[in-house]
């Protein structure tokens, strides 16, 4: 939880003004790993044009057992992300065993279930279901 807890926190202080009135279309997909659906990722949508137009509007989904998601602002809620090129963000981290003491040392953090990947995605004006990614842990 803490993890994601790290994400939703990047995800509010990239939102800004929370998107300014920007149109939104319906964005959904499949996250797999080697081909095997990724459950309980989040999955985050942060527009790359933000710097220049002053605001990001970032989108938000958390994967469920068949890897599908679908995408929400992050500061309103509405369904959806805006038009245009997104850096894409799936994180998923192992919850530290609480009855471990090695798990009690101060800074440690959760273990990333997800590999390193580098992710954009275009959402054209229509929208998409197929906002697909499979990650590889082979590199």
């Amino acid at each position: 939880m803490f993890g994601v807890s790290i994400i939703c926190v990047l995800c509010v202080i990239a939102v800004g003004s929370g998107g300014g009135g920007a149109p939104t279309v319906s964005v959904s997909g499949t996250v797999t790993v080697d081909g095997k659906p990724l459950d309980g990722a989040t999955v985050v949508f942060t527009p790359v044009d933000a710097a220049k137009d002053g605001f990001a509007p970032a989108s938000h989904g958390t994967t469920d057992a068949s890897g599908k998601y679908t995408l929400a602002l992050t500061m309103t809620g509405k369904s959806g992300a805006i038009v245009g090129k997104h850096r894409v963000t799936i994180g998923k981290f192992e919850e530290p065993d609480v009855d471990d003491e090695e798990s009690d040392e101060l800074g440690e953090e959760p273990a990333s279930l997800v590999p390193e990947h580098d992710l954009t995605f275009d959402v054209s004006s229509s929208g998409t279901d197929q906002a697909n990614f499979d990650l590889s842990t082979s590199r």
